[in-house]
C-alpha cells in the first residue's frame, strides 16, 4: 500500500464552534447526534474517566475538542441515509465525553459533592460513600445544572460527504497522534 497521492494534500477546513454542555445534550437528546457510526469504538470509559470529565469541567480545564461531521450541511450520502430522517452530525471524535456527560445528566453515575459550590447542591441531597457525600445531576440545585450545562465544549465541525471520508477523519486524529488504549477496568 503507498501513501502518495495524485496532488498535494488539500487543508481540511473545519469551522471551529464554542459550544456548551447544555447544547450538545440538548443536540443528543434530541437525536441530532450520531454516536455510533461503523468507525466508532464502543463505550469503553469506565467510572474513574467519567469522574475525571466532570472534574475537569468544573475546575474550568480543556477536555479537548469534539469533532462532528455535519452531514445535512453537504452532499453527505449513504446507503440508509436520509437527510429528513436521520441524525444532522456524526460524532467523529468525543464519543466517550459525550456518552459520560448523558449519563451524568440522567444519574447513571455520582461525583464528590465537595466538587461543588455550596449553592449548586441542594443542602438534603446526597448518596453516601466510603469516600463521603457524592451527589448525581438531581440533587443539583438550578444554579449547579446551570454551572454544568455552560462548561465549554469547544467542537470542530466537519462537512465530509461519505462514511468513508468520515472513517478517515476518525483515523488521522486517534491513530495520527497517541493511540487509543484498551478498554478501562472499572468500565460501567
Amino acid at each position: 500500500m503507498t501513501l502518495q497521492t495524485e496532488a498535494p494534500l488539500p487543508q481540511l477546513r473545519l469551522g471551529n464552534h464554542r459550544y456548551n454542555v447544555g447544547s450538545v445534550l440538548s443536540m443528543a437528546r434530541r437525536g441530532h447526534l450520531e454516536l455510533d457510526p461503523a468507525y466508532q469504538r464502543g463505550s469503553v470509559w469506565g467510572l474513574s474517566r467519567r469522574r475525571n470529565l466532570i472534574r475537569s469541567l468544573l475546575l474550568g480545564l480543556p477536555i479537548g475538542q469534539v469533532t462532528v461531521n455535519n452531514r445535512a450541511g453537504c452532499r453527505f450520502s449513504a446507503p440508509g441515509y436520509s437527510r429528513r430522517t436521520s441524525p444532522t452530525f456524526a460524532v467523529i471524535d468525543g464519543k466517550q465525553r459525550i456518552e459520560t456527560l448523558l449519563a451524568f445528566n440522567n444519574g447513571d453515575f455520582s461525583v464528590p459533592r465537595s466538587w461543588w459550590r455550596p449553592g449548586d447542591v441542594d443542602g438534603q441531597e446526597w448518596e453516601d460513600t466510603s469516600d463521603g457525600p457524592y451527589v448525581r445531576f438531581e440533587h443539583l440545585t438550578d444554579e449547579g445544572e446551570v454551572r454544568f450545562e455552560l462548561a465549554a465544549m469547544p467542537t470542530d465541525e466537519a462537512r465530509l460527504e461519505s462514511v468513508a471520508e468520515e472513517t478517515e477523519v476518525f483515523e488521522l486524529i486517534n491513530f495520527g497522534g497517541v493511540p487509543q488504549g484498551e478498554a478501562d477496568a472499572d468500565i460501567m
